[in-house]
């Protein structure tokens, strides 16, 4: 199984198959809960606010005292052997006053700003498939930011293609757009983007 995350295009291409992937740079800010009652989990859900200024983020539990928001950024990244950057001031700035206008009972200065990696497909969509000439060989890669709310789903899919015959379309979860085929033309998609 290559899972290989921010490599996978690296490690698909060596195994002679061309899906295009890009990898962005991203960030999550944590703000401090200055009425953390709201924002406790159990009160609070998991928020997505999709569309043209959209963000998303998450209630009180990784880091008692401060939530978890971002937004996504399009800052492509060639090597994702060459150690994250530094934060998006633009995409930094817009959060701050995102958070200061729609978030009741936030502090809108970041406690810490955090740099990862998206991997995603043309259509932001997973792959969860078998090499198209080693059967016993799958490619897995939950792509773009959502894949971790989906890795259950996504590990499921990956193992069960690992360790059963048949036809990947068999798993009852299984769907043609995680195949290693992608839309043509490699665009991302800019539903949530600005």
């Amino acid at each position: 199984m290559v899972a290989t995350g921010p490599w996978a295009g690296r490690f698909f291409n060596e195994l002679g198959v061309s899906t295009p992937l890009t990898v962005t740079h991203q960030q999550v800010v944590y703000y401090p809960a200055l009425e953390p009652g709201l924002w406790r989990v159990g009160r609070c859900p998991v928020y997505i606010a999709h569309g043209r200024g959209g963000f998303y983020g998450f209630p009180e539990c990784e880091r008692p005292g401060f939530i978890k928001v971002a937004v996504e950024t399009n800052v492509a990244i060639d090597d994702p052997d060459e150690p994250p950057g530094p934060s998006d001031t633009e995409s930094l700035d817009r959060l701050n006053h995102l958070v200061a206008t729609r978030l009741r009972g936030i502090d809108p200065h970041p406690a810490d700003v955090v740099t990862c990696r998206y991997t995603e497909t043309a259509d932001r969509d997973f792959i969860a498939a078998r090499h198209p000439a080693h059967a016993n060989v799958v490619l897995a890669s939950p792509c773009s930011g959502h894949g971790f709310k989906f890795s259950i789903l996504t590990g499921d899919l990956a193992q069960t293609l690992a360790t059963t015959p048949g036809p990947e379309d068999a798993h009852p979860n299984w769907r043609a757009c995680f195949a290693l085929e992608k839309p043509a033309g490699g665009e991302l998609a800019t539903e949530s983007r600005e």
